[in-house]
């Protein structure tokens, strides 16, 4: 008996853990076109469960390079782990260096609200 009790404790408790996770939408797309990709304008996105809803943020970064005078965009949105000091300068670091200068970061936006990085609101 108590280890039914037990086991069933453990699996309500998993499902309360489960709800109180930040959920975000995930994607990853890149066009010709600024303003033509699969992220873009409320297209359909997967989402992902955050490990936890401390500690993480829903993303949406998007990128411009331009190799051979051919410029591509691209978008990210994702679950990510929050950054000591601005994340958005910590992400356009990143690429800098990532990239050898190619990738430019052109809008950064970070929220911690249930599926909110699913349309720009914010460009940095």
């Amino acid at each position: 008996m108590k280890k039914i009790f037990f086991f069933n404790l453990l699996l309500f408790l998993s499902f309360i853990s489960i709800g109180y996770c930040l959920k975000c939408y995930k994607c990853y797309a890149t066009s010709l076109s600024e303003y033509n990709d699969d992220c873009a304008f409320g297209r359909v996105m997967e989402k992902e469960t955050c490990e936890s809803r401390q500690g993480y943020v829903c993303t949406e970064y998007k990128y411009k390079f331009t190799v051979l005078n051919i410029t591509t965009y691209a978008t990210s949105r994702g679950c990510q782990k929050i950054v000591k000091g601005s994340m958005c300068e910590a992400e356009r670091l990143e690429a800098k260096k990532f990239f050898l200068g190619i990738v430019k970061l052109g809008s950064c936006y970070i929220c911690d609200k249930d599926l909110c990085n699913g349309v720009i609101r914010k460009r940095y």
